[in-house]
């Protein structure tokens, strides 16, 4: 097969893990705002009823939020891995599905979370989900930068800056996961720190 087939071939392969990485994490984002139930009231103080069900949602609201900015920056993140690799071999593919899979249950924590928020189960199962994704998210970096699939343009050090940002998460969620034995109330501070964290860091790195 001629050296351009085998590239067209990549690119192709490529083109087609990012294309279905974008429709997962679309729907999985759109999924999310379902664990926001509009109250329904058929009798009484309309408005104060509603009010304190509105006020009910705010745990709800809350982890909405969180966990739309930690999908964010992963699609973005994401988006960088996939924008300086040269190519997507087998293993870039199994990797991918694998972090697309963590990726699909995020709904779900959110949701018994957000219906649990200070419950240690409901803490530990987030927390444990957010882990799950960062440690697949890192061993995209971490495959990347071993086997040498960036372009080789690219500097070696960003990939590092990289992995060194991802391993910070697995740090922070392990210690969210510990701290929900202890204290739950303790553990969202640590998942509501990063996401504020890789959107910090990612602006100063990139602008």
């Amino acid at each position: 097969m001629p050296r351009e087939d085998i590239h067209a071939i990549r690119d192709f392969t490529k083109d087609r893990a990012e294309a279905l990485t974008d429709g997962i994490f679309a729907t999985v984002m759109t999924i999310l705002v379902l664990s926001l139930v509009v109250p329904v009231i058929t009798s009484g103080n309309v408005d104060q009823l509603l009010s304190d069900d509105l006020l009910g949602l705010f745990p709800n609201v809350l982890t909405y939020a969180m966990s739309f900015l930690v999908l964010g920056t992963l699609w973005i993140g994401h988006n960088n891995i996939f924008r300086y690799l040269e190519k997507a071999g087998r293993k870039v593919q199994w990797i991918n599905l694998m972090f697309l899979l963590s990726i699909g249950f995020i709904p779900f924590t959110t949701a018994l979370l957000g219906r649990y928020p200070l419950d240690h189960v409901a803490v530990l199962v987030y927390g444990i989900n957010l882990l799950g994704v960062a440690i697949i998210y890192n061993l995209f970096w971490a495959y990347a930068l071993l086997e040498k699939l960036a372009h080789k343009e690219v500097d070696k050090k960003w990939f590092k800056t990289s992995l060194k940002r991802g391993s910070v998460g697995i740090l922070v969620y392990m210690g969210g996961i510990l701290f929900s034995f202890i204290n739950p109330e303790i553990s969202l501070l640590f998942y509501v720190f990063m996401p504020i964290y890789y959107i910090v860091t990612g602006i100063l790195l990139h602008g």
